[in-house]
């Protein structure tokens, strides 16, 4: 049986505070943090989900949502499947 793989940059985009970063950190590590930590910039997180003889390698990007990080936005979506 041939096993394929596929990989997929996935980034979220949002306002301040509207949980981008939760929802990474609950389908990448199972987990939740009650206090908020603005994100600085980026953070990417990798997730392997293996399907039958599918494997999906997702790289998920959790980028800042405050005004000050929007011009540096472009550099972030080379590559990118979703957004």
């Amino acid at each position: 049986m041939l096993k394929r793989t596929y990989s997929f940059k996935i980034i979220l985009l949002g306002d301040p505070g509207v949980g981008k970063t939760s929802l990474i950190r609950r389908f990448v590590q199972n987990s939740f943090e009650a206090e908020y930590k603005a994100t600085i910039g980026v953070d990417i997180m990798a997730k392997t989900v293996q399907l039958s003889n599918v494997t999906v390698k997702l790289s998920l990007w959790d980028i800042a949502g405050q005004d000050k990080f929007r011009s540096f936005r472009n550099v972030f979506y080379r590559g990118l499947q979703l957004l």
